[in-house]
C-alpha cells in the first residue's frame, strides 16, 4: 500500500429528498404525529388494523416507524416523508428534533441483514496489509515500512538478530538513520533480496533496498523509517513501493504461507 501526505478532503450536505408513499401509508404516518412522542402503542387498533402497511413503513436502513419495545416510534425519516407528501405542520403534534433520528444496526431486522453481516465482519477480520510502505515526499524522501506479525514471525524464525552499525559500519548506520543499537535480520528472502545483495543503497535500480523490511521487522513497533537525501523522481520511488510489496506478497505465498500437497499413483488392483 502507498500513501502520501497530500490528503483530499470532500465535503457532502445533506439534503431531504421527496419519498412519496401510498395513501394509507400516509394516513398511517399521520396518525403517529398526531401523538406528541410520535409513538402509537403495539396493540394500537391502527397497528393491528394495517399491519402490512406498518411492516413496509418499518423496513430499509432509515425507516419511517420502528418497533421499539411495545412500541412503534416515529423516526425524523418519517416525519420528512409526511412534510414531502405535503402535511401541513399545523396538523402534526409531534417535533422533529423530539423524533429519533433511527438508523437500524447492520446486524438487526431480517436474517439477510444479519447473514450479510457476519459474512462482511469475517471478511474484514481476515483482510490484513502484509507490508505497507508509505512515502513521504518533501524536503527528502521518507520511506516507512511496516509489516505484519506473520510476516514478522517467520523472518524472526529463520533470520538473525544482529547490529546494523557493526555490520555495515558507521557511516551506512548514519545513512540509514541507524544508531549504535539498531538491529536488523539477516535473513535470505530469495526475490525479496534480489538486485540488493551486497548493496546498502536505499534506492536501487531494482527498487527500495529490502534492508528496509529486516529493520522494520528487527523493530518493536514493525516499522522502520528512512530518509533518503538522494535526487530521485517521485515517480521512480513510486513504482519502487509497488514493486518491493509486489515480491514480499510473492515471497509470502511461495515461502512462508502453509499448505498441504499429496501425490497419489493410481494402479488397477
Amino acid at each position: 500500500m502507498i500513501t502520501t501526505t497530500k490528503k483530499y478532503i470532500m465535503n457532502f450536505t445533506k439534503a431531504r429528498s421527496v419519498i412519496f408513499i401510498n395513501a394509507i401509508c400516509l394516513d398511517i404516518l399521520s396518525r403517529f404525529a398526531l401523538e406528541q412522542n410520535g409513538q402509537l402503542a403495539r396493540d394500537n387498533s391502527v397497528i393491528r388494523a394495517h399491519g402490512a402497511h406498518v411492516a413496509s413503513l418499518s423496513r430499509g436502513n432509515r425507516p419511517n416507524i420502528y418497533l421499539n419495545g411495545d412500541v412503534y416510534q416515529l423516526t425524523q425519516r418519517g416525519y420528512d416523508t409526511l412534510i414531502s407528501n405535503g402535511a401541513t405542520q399545523g396538523a402534526i403534534r409531534a417535533q422533529r428534533e423530539s423524533l429519533p433520528d433511527y438508523i437500524r444496526p447492520a446486524t438487526s431486522g431480517s436474517v439477510y441483514r444479519e447473514r450479510t453481516a457476519r459474512r462482511n465482519a469475517t471478511t474484514t477480520q481476515r483482510i490484513s496489509n502484509m507490508i505497507e510502505i508509505e512515502i513521504d515526499r518533501n524536503e527528502y524522501v521518507k520511506i516507512t515500512c511496516k509489516v505484519h506479525d506473520s510476516f514478522k514471525n517467520w523472518i524472526k524464525e529463520h533470520g538473525e538478530l544482529r547490529n546494523f552499525e557493526s555490520d555495515y559500519g558507521r557511516d551506512t548506520a548514519r545513512n540509514w538513520d541507524a544508531t549504535n543499537e539498531t538491529k536488523f535480520y539477516a535473513v535470505n528472502l530469495q526475490n525479496v533480496d534480489a538486485g540488493h545483495i551486497g548493496s546498502t543503497n536505499i534506492i536501487t535500480s531494482s527498487g527500495i533496498n529490502s534492508l528496509l523490511i529486516k529493520l522494520a521487522c528487527a523493530s518493536e513497533t514493525n516499522e522502520y523509517t528512512v530518509k533518503y537525501r538522494g535526487l530521485v523522481a517521485w515517480e521512480t520511488v513510486q513504482s519502487n513501493g509497488a514493486r518491493l510489496g509486489e515480491t514480499v506478497t510473492a515471497f509470502y505465498k511461495s515461502y512462508v504461507r502453509p499448505f498441504n500437497f499429496k501425490v497419489a499413483v493410481q494402479f488397477f488392483v
